[in-house]
């Protein structure tokens, strides 16, 4: 209500200005006059006025030819205006967010037509005068009553007052000040957006060649569209009609069609606009041109309201996959938050860190500028952490890796046999318990139970221990200690072996026996096997001092003694390394 009220008393002001209009001679042509304040065309007005205290301008310089004729007709015509350049300084300012004052000055840098003075005279003249002169200003206040976005239609008022600053010789200047008002509506129909103008112009009585031409109602029209790119183009049309006693030399109601492109650089549509169009007049009416040729720019300047922007945070994986993740915001707003998408997170201007942390990634930490009402988007990519394993496997005495043979979870689903060349693993796993079988030749064999930590590096050191290897069976003479020929060929790779063990092992030699016999008989027995196997060992040069002899009878068998193939094995030689002295567990 207050908007409409303060509407009506400015348009009963300017009518008031334009009451002063007296029937002085003078007369302005110009039909083109550009629309303030920016908006959706270039002639027609939009209902959108300027944000409060925003401001700006712009420069339109359009060409005519033709612009006024004294008489048409098959065999006459007589140029008044034969061709026009015009450039429109525009300016405005936004007071209140429904409120805009601006102003047009029209300077007509290139104007060839005949004096006021030659029309009165009916003067043939074979040469147009070329002069440059100022154009009346237009001073205009726009008052939104509607907003488009909340009414579905969109209303203003637009009165204007024009002031005596041009020739009105040359039929570019009223001679006096003018005043009226527009109405304008529009509405966006999302394919293209609808504008309509309607008014009247109240200036008096100017009288020449037999014609009177009065006040005059205007109206326009016209359709545009707007594209995401910044370019935009409208089609328009606009006229005017004016009170008239006579119609013999002048016609009274000029009309003019044009169509522009416009194309506006910047983000989000706020930098300058670049125009270009044309069009032409499509009655004869007097300032209605054979052609128009329309260029220029504009910029307006919107204060912002606020001085708060957006972030919007992607939290991905190294496949693009949203995750959600846990965030610290650290900048002009503190935040912990678990997400993975931001659509609109407020936030005021200035610099922000953002930390991204998630079980099982690497932590990330990065930044952003957030700018005035703008939309800073950040994606942040989460790099997995992977679970590995590293095995060393390396011999107990020498510290040396050695090549192993590791069987994982025997007899398990997903068993697989792994070879350490060089004695070492480092691979990707799969978390939880595992059962490793350690083996490498000439060493014992390790069973271990390990559990490996998801999301981390896990390590796992294997020592293993020397053993002696016997490439075949030690054969005795029947209920004998004596060592058959057949068996040194065993007993000198045992002696091969032992040259390659640490100085500070003892061999221990174990002697077993069946259980035919009694205890005590298969006791002694394999007691003087396992001695008679050292004594064999130390005449090929090992130190008997590192050689220990030890005979368990029956007590410790490997197989069943119900059969002869289980006694067999039961009967057997064994050679055990001992690291006690130092120490070192088997």
């Amino acid at each position: 209500m207050r908007k409409t009220i303060m509407a009506v008393v400015l348009c009963a002001l300017v009518v008031g200005i334009g009451a002063q209009a007296n029937a002085d001679d003078g007369f302005n042509a110009q039909l083109f006059w550009p629309a303030l304040f920016g908006g959706n065309f270039i002639a027609v007005e939009d209902s959108q006025t300027l944000c409060p205290w925003g401001f700006g301008g712009g420069l339109i310089v359009n060409y005519a030819d033709s612009l006024v004729v004294r008489d048409r007709g098959e065999d006459y015509e007589m140029g008044v205006l034969n061709s026009l350049l015009t450039t429109d300084v525009l300016v405005g300012l936004g007071t209140f967010s429904f409120l805009s004052v601006g102003a047009d000055v029209p300077i007509h840098f290139y104007a060839r037509g005949r004096t006021f003075e030659d029309l009165e005279q009916n003067a043939d003249l074979s040469d147009l005068e070329t002069n440059m002169t100022l154009g009346d200003v237009r001073a205009e206040i726009k008052a939104r009553l509607l907003e488009q976005e909340k009414h579905w239609l969109g209303m203003a008022l637009a009165p204007f007052a024009t002031f005596p600053t041009g020739d009105e010789t040359l039929l570019l200047g009223e001679g006096r000040i003018t005043g009226g008002g527009n109405l304008i509506l529009e509405h966006d129909f999302g394919l293209f957006n609808l504008g309509l103008n309607g008014g009247y112009q109240y200036r008096g009585d100017f009288q020449t060649l037999g014609t009177n031409l009065g006040d005059a109602w205007k109206a326009g029209a016209g359709i545009s569209r707007e594209f995401d790119s910044g370019l935009s183009f409208s089609v328009e049309y606009w006229g005017a009609w004016y009170d008239s006693g006579s119609t013999e030399r002048l016609k009274s109601n000029p009309m003019e069609l044009m169509g522009t492109l416009r194309y506006r650089f910047g983000k989000e549509g706020r930098g300058p606009r670049l125009i270009a169009g044309g069009g032409g007049g499509i009655s004869e009416g007097v300032g209605s041109p054979s052609y128009r040729i329309v260029g220029g720019v504009d910029y307006y300047y919107c204060r912002p309201e606020s001085t708060d922007g957006a972030l919007m945070i992607t939290i991905v994986d190294q496949d693009g996959q949203p995750l959600n993740a846990d965030l610290t915001i650290n900048g002009p707003i503190m935040a912990e938050l678990n997400a993975s998408y931001f659509e609109e997170l407020k936030a005021p201007q200035g610099m922000y860190d953002i930390s991204a942390a998630l079980t099982g990634y690497q932590p990330v930490t990065t930044s952003g500028i957030v700018e005035v009402e703008e939309a800073t988007e950040i994606t942040i990519t989460l790099q997995a952490i992977p679970t590995t394993l590293a095995i060393v496997v390396t011999d107990i005495h020498y510290g040396e890796m050695i090549e192993t043979e590791i069987v994982v979870n025997a007899g398990q689903p997903g068993e697989q046999t792994l070879m350490l060349a060089q004695g070492e693993l480092s691979q990707n796993w799969e978390p939880g318990s595992h059962t490793l079988s350690v083996s490498a030749k000439g060493h014992e064999t390790k069973q271990i139970e390990i559990e490996v930590l998801p999301y981390q590096h896990n390590e796992v050191s294997v020592k293993l221990a020397r053993v002696i290897v016997q490439i075949g069976k030690i054969f005795f003479d029947f209920n004998s200690d004596k060592i058959r020929p057949q068996s040194y060929v065993v007993l000198d790779d045992i002696v091969t072996q032992i040259d390659t063990l640490p100085p500070w092992r003892v061999i221990v030699i174990e002697g077993h026996c069946s259980d035919e016999g009694s205890d005590e008989y298969n006791l002694r027995l394999s007691n003087r096997r396992a001695a008679s196997v050292r004594k064999y060992l130390i005449s090929k040069g090992v130190d008997a001092d590192k050689l220990e002899s030890v005979g368990f009878g029956e007590g410790q068998p490997i197989a069943s003694n119900e059969t002869e193939e289980g006694r067999e094995k039961n009967r057997r030689v064994e050679f055990k390394i001992d690291y006690i002295e130092i120490g070192i567990s088997e």
